[in-house]
Order: structure tokens, then sequence, then C-alpha cells
């Protein structure tokens, strides 16, 4: 930081999945559950096609969502992205905020050589028990943990 002030906290919650990633070296992101029910497409693990959309965290909230081209990888709800660049880039559409009571929690755990699957399984109920745990004890949250392995292609998940 070339002004050297700290960072500002941010959502209690986003502060909190920002943490266990950074504990365990993986990405970690949350997506409001309330905001994305109601669009009635799953929540997708995917690379971007022709007619996606993405409207950038911090644009102004009359500004109109940009046009993405084909195969990047992204979060997308129906032809919304919610995240680009894997999770790097967040979208205003799903946002975690102070208001968040029901969330979905993603992380993306990729084996390496040396751990293979089996260390890349280890490190996912470790995430995935962390995240539990904290919800439980900082948040009072009641919270289901489903780790998907070996996906190949598209997750695709049914928030219904």
């Amino acid at each position: 930081m070339k002004d050297r002030t700290p960072p500002r906290p941010l959502v209690p919650l986003v502060d909190f999945y920002n943490a266990v990633s950074i504990k365990h070296c993986v990405t970690a992101g949350a997506f409001d559950l309330a905001d994305l029910e109601g669009r009635g497409a799953p929540l997708e693990l995917r690379m971007t096609r022709q007619g996606d959309t993405f409207r950038a965290l911090g644009t102004s909230e009359d500004a109109a969502p940009v046009s993405l081209g084909v195969g990047e990888l992204a979060y997308a709800q129906g032809s919304v992205v919610l995240t680009r660049q894997l999770a790097w880039r967040q979208s205003v559409e799903g946002l975690v905020t102070e208001h968040t009571t029901r969330a979905v929690f993603v992380s993306e755990i990729l084996a390496d050589e040396d751990e293979g699957q089996e260390g890349a399984k280890a490190l996912a109920q470790q995430v995935a028990r962390d995240l539990e745990e904290g919800l439980v004890s900082m948040f009072q949250a009641q919270v289901t943990a489903t780790i998907v392995g070996g996906v190949e292609g598209k997750l695709s998940v049914d928030l219904v």
C-alpha cells in the first residue's frame, strides 16, 4: 500500500471468507442467495459464451452491463456473469452485503503434482470445515456443506 493505511474492513462475512481464503491459499467467495434465487437459473462455473453480460463492482447502479467475449472462466447465472476471471472480478449481481442473511460459498481447489487428488480432497475438506465452523461460531449460521470433486467442463447448481 502506497499510503500505508490499513485496508478498510469489508462486510464481516466477506472479511471472514477472505481470511479462510488467505489461510489456505485458495479462492473463496460467496453470493447472496436472495438475489440469485429470483432469477430462476442455476449457478454455473463455466466458460463465458456469446450474449453474457457483466456489471462490475464499483460501477454506478444505472450503468449498463458490458458484453463479454467467449471463453473466459466465470461464475454465471443464465447470461449474467457474477464473477469474471474465475473469481477475481466481482459483479454487483449476487453481491454479499451487510444485509445478506443467506449465502452460497464457493472455493476452487486444484490438485497439484505433489499432492494429487487426495491432497486436493483433504484441502477441500479443511476449507469446508473452517468455513462451517467459522460460520457457526461467528455468525450463528446453519450450514450445509457440499464438496464437489472431479468436475470437468461445467458445474451447475440449482438454487431452488
